[in-house]
């Protein structure tokens, strides 16, 4: 085991999980307790490089994380607070999240440039969302998702129904 030198000794040895999550999992907390959810959310989400579970909780989202403190799933279907194309560019990086639920979000075709780089996403909900028939030029490229949700979108059946030649492992949900 190698020991760090801080005041007091700490033993350091396989925490590498244990400082992922320490680091993922941080949240810097307003310095006034009377601000405003979204003045918080904006002050958390520039503080650190990737999103954290306090910060989904914060606006009212829901989360999932594995044993080393990375986000499996987040869930923004409920969230009380504006979740737009700015918000999400605050997802790059997730390279372990699995789902991702944006379901009557406000964000547009213009996000799909951030979630088409997270490479792991196996479930995308964008239900309800502004997301028309050119978020294909993002979605089909996105080979590895499983479980595609355009229900109540912009999308036309007709693009749909061309694209499901090329995204033939993608179960496409259009009701």
């Amino acid at each position: 085991m190698k020991q760090c030198f801080l005041n007091p000794p700490i033993e350091v040895a396989h925490d590498v999980k244990w400082l992922q999550a320490l680091y993922f999992n941080t949240v810097a907390l307003p310095d006034a307790p009377n601000r405003g959810l979204e003045q918080y959310t904006e002050n958390t989400m520039t503080d650190h490089p990737y999103i954290t579970r306090e910060q989904i909780n914060a606006v009212g989202g829901q989360s999932r994380r594995y044993k080393s403190g990375l986000l499996h799933t987040i869930d923004l279907k409920n969230a009380h607070a504006r979740i737009d194309d700015l918000w999400i560019e605050q997802l790059a990086g997730q390279s372990k999240l699995k789902e991702l639920n944006l379901s009557g979000t406000d964000i547009s075709n213009m996000s799909l440039g951030v979630i088409s780089q997270l490479v792991s996403i196996e479930t995308l909900d964008l239900s309800e969302t502004a997301i028309n028939d050119d978020a294909f030029a993002y979605l089909s490229s996105m080979h590895h998702l499983k479980v595609l949700v355009l229900t109540g979108s912009k999308v036309t059946q007709d693009r749909i129904r061309a694209i499901r030649a090329s995204m033939i492992n993608t179960r496409i949900v259009y009701i």
